[in-house]
């Protein structure tokens, strides 16, 4: 099973963060906006462009039927339910022990929205005029993850012609691999 820290989150050196328990690419630094509030915090992921994305967005939370995201960041298994493990050891950076911002607005009244504190993950609600931090969030599409894998590959892996063999060694995460392929 994947762990926390680095099995879990993949720094992608583009400033993104791939969540690799839930599928969700992350911005690298948490504060990148500052505090603001909700209706530009919306307007705020709608253009920005980290790592060649454009297609950022809040996180929803399990909150009022919404999809468990800003809320598995810091728990163990990725899960909304898993107990807080933190955030040391990570590759985020500007986490503030503060409220962030989610996409759910609160059922019973929209003039508020559900939000995170990430000291310790706990889930209020707040009224839609308060100050609180942005952190963006996209869904990795699946041309995004053969991208992805690739580029990882590309990094680490050698390909070259030995005598009558190709080799392809390649070393990705925990993974090491050689194979040798007869020349046809």
């Amino acid at each position: 099973m994947i762990g926390f820290g680095q099995d879990r989150y993949i720094d992608e050196g583009d400033g993104t963060v791939f969540d690799s328990l839930t599928g969700l690419m992350w911005t690298k630094n948490a504060n990148l906006g500052g505090q603001m509030v909700w209706s530009n915090a919306v307007s705020y992921c709608e253009g920005l462009n980290v790592g060649g994305y454009a297609d950022w967005r809040l996180p929803s939370m399990i909150q009022d039927g919404g999809v468990a995201e800003l809320d598995t960041l810091g728990r163990v298994g990725g899960l909304y339910s898993g107990a807080w493990e933190g955030f040391e050891g990570s590759p985020f950076d500007g986490i503030e022990p503060e409220c962030y911002w989610s996409c759910v607005e609160v059922v019973e009244d929209s003039n508020m929205v559900w939000v995170v504190r990430m000291e310790n993950v706990g889930l209020y609600c707040s009224v839609k005029s308060n100050p609180y931090f942005v952190w963006a969030v996209r869904t990795v599409l699946p041309g995004d993850m053969l991208a992805l894998s690739l580029g990882r590959l590309q990094e680490v892996c050698l390909w070259g012609f030995k005598g009558d063999l190709w080799i392809w060694g390649g070393i990705c995460g925990i993974i090491c691999a050689v194979c040798f392929f007869a020349r046809s």
